[in-house]
């Protein structure tokens, strides 16, 4: 999946607010809500690029809560470069 399609995505689901989106990572698939206002403070490395952005060198991150992973709705990181077949792009 091309980094540029996934941050355009990411833009239009901000400029809506938040939406849960899903997607196959690591050969399981992840429901994430992203675009909540906790995106800008967790995780605390990297540069925020918005939202349900990190950016760390030349590598992109999208940022969310996982809502699919028990009840403590974990905050996670997941790279650009392994999300297949999204359902938001």
């Amino acid at each position: 999946m091309s980094k540029g399609k996934i941050a355009q995505a990411i833009d239009v689901i901000l400029a809506q607010g938040t939406q849960i989106v899903s997607f196959d990572y690591d050969g399981k698939r992840r429901n994430v809500l992203v675009g909540s206002n906790e995106g800008l403070k967790k995780p605390a490395w990297g540069r925020v690029v918005n939202r349900a952005m990190r950016q760390q060198g030349n590598k992109n991150y999208l940022v969310g809560r996982v809502q699919n992973e028990g009840e403590g709705k974990v905050f996670k990181t997941f790279s650009f470069a392994k999300i297949r077949n999204p359902s938001f792009v």
